[in-house]
C-alpha cells in the first residue's frame, strides 16, 4: 500500500529570498555582484598555431581543470565599464582576490 504523505522538499536559498553573493573587484567600477559580470574562463595558455596538433587544439578549446582550490579566471563585465578583468577564486567557497 502506498503512502500518499511526502516528504518536504529543503528549502532552497533562493526560495528564501536569499541569494548567494560573489563580489567581484572591477578596478574601474569598484566592487560589484558576479551578476553584472560574464564568465570568460579559466586563464590558460594558448598553443603554438603553427605546431599544435588537432588534439591540443580541442585540450585548449573545451577541456578545463576544474580542481578545487584556486583558480585564474577572466570575468566580462558586461553591466558596467565594459573590460576584461582577471581574478583569482576559490571554487569551493567562491572567494576572490587579485591575482
Amino acid at each position: 500500500m502506498r503512502s500518499s504523505a511526502r516528504k518536504a522538499r529543503p528549502l532552497s536559498a533562493i526560495s528564501l529570498g536569499v541569494f548567494p553573493l560573489i563580489l567581484l573587484p572591477c578596478p574601474w567600477c569598484g566592487p560589484r555582484d558576479a551578476s553584472e559580470f560574464g564568465h570568460v574562463g579559466e586563464l590558460s595558455s594558448r598553443p603554438d598555431p603553427a605546431v599544435a596538433t588537432p588534439a591540443e587544439w580541442r585540450g585548449y578549446l573545451y577541456l578545463r581543470t576544474n580542481p578545487c582550490g584556486w583558480v585564474k579566471e577572466t570575468w566580462y563585465h558586461r553591466m558596467g565599464c565594459r573590460r576584461f578583468i582577471k581574478i583569482e577564486r576559490h571554487t569551493e567557497t567562491n572567494e576572490v582576490r587579485q591575482p
